[in-house]
């Protein structure tokens, strides 16, 4: 039923005025035939078209009428720039370890300032028993052994104390780096709250190997592997672990938290130094694909579009870049490009079988 009114529809296309004519060298024998013979309803032969770059291009002519009919929207293309970028994998941290990591160390600071205390009072202690002593007042020479005694203890715990905070800081830049690290030890509101709270996500971006960079962007794209939604990404930090299977360089981004879940799987985009590459942003919408290639309907005038071939077409945020064969303020058709690509197959078609029919 849906292939019956989609004829239909290309049929009432070319009733209202579609016309096709192959611009290649090849058809320059069917122009010749098309001078001496009537024209067909509705059908008229095309101006030339005024831009170098749609010469040899099958060109289509559409009524009003007929453009209204297919909802035919066009837009002119805007100037853009392509910075050349390294895709590289990444995957969003379970944190819980960082944040365990967080409440020992928050534990051994107190368990240091307890011991650093008790330290100070028992020097205290001991210097006035030993005042009292070398004076000759009411201190015996037992009390301040056991006062010094009681200060030697202190100290050792107050020394255990600080060695023990020292080690878990250097465990936790092993795995997480100085940054991460010092984030989470930090006693008062910091970036790792807001890592805490789940309003952002840890990233780890994994590089293909050989592939360091120097100074790693300060900001990247990463999206979902079917490159749906896109989100920025801030750089946090170096890792100081490598990937064990890809052996490539590692860094610590975060973006914000939305749908993103401990484990999830991303792709991650980030831009190279260099000079960017200008050309013009084709809209998703307006492209088509036919025979594997990639080709969007260019708008000449009022009534004629032309097929045009997409050369090197580069995925980017809302459509793609393309830095060669269009330039900006070229209206291209956005709504309806399909269905002038079926129209003019359809008319292509229609001709062929006319011509087995004259012989």
């Amino acid at each position: 039923m849906k292939k019956q009114l989609a004829v239909v529809f290309l049929g009432t296309l070319l009733a209202l005025g579609i016309g096709l004519r192959a611009r290649a060298d090849r058809d320059g024998d069917h122009d010749q035939d098309a001078g001496s013979k009537p024209e067909s309803a509705g059908i008229r032969p095309n101006a030339s078209p005024s831009e170098p770059l749609i010469r040899g291009a099958e060109m289509l002519e559409l009524s009003k009428a007929a453009q209204a009919l297919a909802g035919l929207q066009t837009q002119p293309l805007r100037a853009s720039h392509d910075v050349p970028e390294t895709q590289a994998y990444a995957a969003v941290v379970d944190l819980q370890p960082l944040i365990d990591w967080r409440g020992r160390y928050q534990d051994a600071q107190a368990q240091m300032a307890i011991t650093q205390s008790a330290a100070t009072a028992a020097a205290q202690t001991e210097q006035r028993l030993r005042s009292l002593y070398q004076a000759g007042h009411n201190a015996s020479l037992q009390a301040v052994q056991s006062a010094q005694a009681t200060l030697l203890a202190d100290q050792a715990r107050a020394e255990a104390a600080q060695a023990n905070a020292r080690m878990l800081l250097d465990s936790a830049r092993q795995q997480w780096g100085m940054v991460l690290t010092r984030w989470a030890a930090e006693p008062h509101a910091s970036p790792f709250e807001a890592l805490a709270l789940r309003q952002q996500v840890l990233l780890r971006v994994t590089l293909p190997m050989g592939s360091a960079m120097e100074h790693p962007p300060a900001r990247i794209q990463v999206a979902g592997p079917d490159r749906g939604a896109q989100a920025s990404a801030l750089f946090i930090s170096a890792s100081p672990q490598a990937d064990a299977y890809v052996q490539g360089p590692v860094y610590f981004y975060r973006t914000p938290a939305g749908t993103l879940a401990s484990g999830m799987r991303l792709v991650a985009d980030l831009p190279q130094a260099g000079t960017p590459t200008g050309g013009v942003l084709i809209p998703a919408s307006a492209l088509v694909w036919h025979a594997d290639q990639p080709w969007v309907f260019m708008q000449t005038d009022a009534m004629h579009f032309a097929r045009v071939k997409v050369l090197d077409p580069v995925a980017a945020q809302g459509g793609w870049f393309v830095h060669q064969g269009f330039h900006p303020g070229q209206a291209i058709v956005t709504t309806g490009a399909q269905t002038l690509l079926s129209a003019q197959l359809a008319s292509k078609n229609g001709s062929s079988a006319g011509d087995d029919d004259d012989d």
